[in-house]
């Protein structure tokens, strides 16, 4: 586990924690004398980007990392910023279909992705959400008797204010021996209408990881997609994903190794 230090922000007084070992990692010397909230009204970033609070869930001091590297790319928010790496996994990077759902941003503080690295689980709060336009369909003006997915259905543009709090992960590289493997896998299934041509089903258990985030990606008709997953895992607790149909397969992922069980 982590060594944590409180420290009083030199600016609002309030308490706050740091690990020292996270500040080591970016090649810091010291650690900061602001709470992150006077940090970011000082660059005067917007609310939505303003931290409130920051916690850690979730601590792996060494796993394996087994994430393509082309998912990463460097990164930093604003200028004074020590650059790191992110990747952002949504479900759309399954690439099965216009409709997708879940999201995970992994930042590795270090200029090229370890192959071992501690894994925080954090959790932050901003002062408010993101906020966008989007299109929806319009339920009060839809044609009765036609499916609201119809493309002819109207539409309307709403505004959609997403959490302020959201989960992401930290990796900072170490040289222990890895006692789990991060992974990122998927598993894909397709029907047919009238039930005619190749089809097959699919599921993917995530419900004995260490940690999970799951993904998903699909055509807007349902027909074909694609489940994901972003999880520690160890072999003890595994991945597993199941095609069945005119694909069979069944597959437990317990890291940069995969088993494929019969049956």
């Amino acid at each position: 586990m982590s060594l944590l230090v409180s420290i009083i922000c030199r600016l609002c007084g309030s308490d706050f924690q740091v690990d020292p070992k996270t500040f080591g990692a970016l090649g810091l010397r010291g650690v900061p004398k602001k709470c992150p909230s006077c940090c970011d009204k000082k660059q005067e970033r917007p609310p939505e980007a303003t931290v409130i609070n920051r916690q850690c869930l979730q601590d792996f001091p060494a796993v394996r990392v087994c994430l393509p590297e082309n998912l990463f790319a460097p990164f930093k928010a604003q200028n004074d910023d020590r650059p790191c790496l992110r990747a952002v996994i949504k479900g759309s990077s399954l690439g099965r279909g216009a409709s997708w759902s879940g999201r995970l941003d992994i930042y590795c503080l270090a200029e090229k992705l370890p192959s071992v690295a501690r894994v925080r689980v954090m959790e932050v709060t901003h002062v408010s959400g993101q906020r966008r336009m989007e299109r929806h369909k319009d339920a009060e003006g839809a044609v009765p008797g036609v499916s609201l997915s119809h493309p002819g259905q109207p539409t309307r543009t709403v505004e959609v204010e997403y959490s302020p709090t959201y989960t992401y992960l930290v990796l900072e590289p170490t040289g222990e021996e890895p006692l789990a493997a991060l992974i990122f896998t998927s598993v894909n299934y397709k029907t047919t209408l009238k039930g005619f041509g190749r089809q097959w089903y699919a599921s993917l258990d995530t419900s004995a990881a260490l940690w999970v985030r799951e993904l998903s990606s699909s055509a807007r008709s349902g027909r074909f997609g694609a489940y994901g997953a972003v999880a520690v895992v160890d072999e003890g607790h595994l991945v597993i994903a199941k095609q069945w149909g005119d694909i069979e397969s069944h597959t437990a992922f317990s890291g940069d190794k995969k088993e494929v069980v019969e049956g």
